[in-house]
């Protein structure tokens, strides 16, 4: 329903409009109001913010059209003014104009042209109207997506002081507020860490949701396990992936334990990525894959689980494939053979710099161009204290 307040000095004015829309009146189509002055339909307006249109003459006692437009104007009220004026009084018109008018219409009034001029200065208001409540649920759900992205870098760990025997470090970059990638590490007794980096389809909230369940259900497992039960624990999390996943989401995901007095690490993987084991000469190996499909597809899948014996001061280096992938301005991948480059170059001792410096170098690799897919990278450096 159109709410239409009329300001006109003539008496007569409002039983002639009323007769001329009794059609909407009754059908409850258009609501109208009738003052006769500036001072009124202030009055009206500031008491009634279901108002629509104002239809106002120019010349009024008390308060003409004009001074009303311009109060109008001044108190930001959300509506709609239409200038009725005597035919040619051009300077007047303009005024108006200049003061907020919607529109005008001109004296003998042709009702038809009311009409349209009212459905028009609704119409201009609705999506104005709409448009404001778009971006004002914009604004409220890049709120929430922030506070998410706060939530969910929160429940990635970030203290690197796992184990005297090991050095550690690992970040995820989201390629929005909140993304599908995630990384974890905790340790399962004195001498095991397990180890995971894992990459969900899709992004957005419900591939971080599906993360999050990931990460949960696969520590749980993790700690109710025998450490060296590598493919026991990922079948485990592989059925509850399957289990209600209406929306067909599936994760990559690489997992294994390492010992941490001995250095040996059983591993499995799930469709991911193969890491890179840098060796003390800075050769750089792919660590060999087991052939697994990702969680989430088959609920009877088995697993196959390797074993390998890291030497001290031996790195491993785990990532997603948005690393790989990035793209740059001319359509090209950053790829492997890069990425190899850059593990095997000599760089400081700790291994957050060579975090930072692959993240630097893919950044600078991709330029202007947006990241396109969530990036995260795991290392783990294997120093046992005699």
């Amino acid at each position: 329903m159109v709410k239409i307040l009329v300001v006109d000095d003539e008496v007569d004015m409002e039983s002639l409009i009323t007769q001329k829309f009794r059609k909407k009146l009754h059908s409850k189509e258009w609501e109208m109001i009738f003052r006769h002055n500036g001072e009124q339909a202030l009055d009206v307006l500031q008491k009634d913010p279901t108002i629509d249109i104002v239809l106002s003459d120019i010349n009024m006692p008390q308060m003409n059209g004009l001074t009303l437009t311009q109060k109008i104007q001044e108190a930001g009220f959300d509506i709609r003014t239409v200038i009725v004026s005597a035919y040619g009084d051009i300077e007047n018109i303009r005024t108006a104009m200049n003061n907020g008018a919607f529109d005008f219409i001109t004296k003998p009034i042709n009702f038809k042209d009311m009409e349209h001029t009212i459905t028009r200065g609704f119409d201009n208001l609705s999506k104005m109207k709409d448009a404001m409540q778009s971006k004002n649920d914009l604004i409220h759900l890049k709120k929430e997506l922030n506070l998410a992205h706060k939530i969910q870098q929160s429940i990635l760990p970030n203290d690197f002081n796992l184990d005297k025997n090991c050095e550690i470090h690992a970040v995820m970059t989201p390629a929005k507020e909140i993304g599908g990638d995630f990384y974890d590490f905790f340790k399962i007794d004195n001498d095991h860490i397990a180890l995971v980096v894992a990459d969900v389809s899709g992004k957005g909230v419900a591939a971080a949701l599906f993360a999050l369940i990931t990460q949960t259900v696969l520590n749980g497992l993790s700690m109710s396990n025998n450490p060296s039960e590598v493919c026991k624990v990922i079948k485990e999390v592989n059925k509850k992936s399957c289990i209600n996943n209406e929306s067909l989401m599936f994760v990559t995901l690489f997992y294994g334990v390492l010992n941490t007095k001995t250095g040996k690490f059983t591993y499995t993987n799930a469709g991911h990525n193969p890491p890179f084991i840098i060796k003390n000469d800075f050769k750089v190996e792919e660590l060999e894959l087991t052939d697994g499909i990702p969680l989430g597809i088959s609920i009877d899948k088995d697993f196959l689980e390797k074993t390998i014996e890291l030497k001290p001061e031996e790195t491993l280096f785990i990532y997603t494939d948005g690393v790989t992938e990035s793209m740059n301005s001319d359509n090209q991948e950053f790829g492997e053979s890069r990425l190899i480059k850059i593990l095997s170059e000599p760089c400081k001792k700790d291994i957050k710099s060579l975090n930072t410096k692959v993240h630097q170098s893919v950044k600078d690799f991709a330029g202007d161009t947006p990241q396109s897919d969530d990036l995260t990278y795991l290392a783990i450096k294997y120093l046992p204290k005699q």
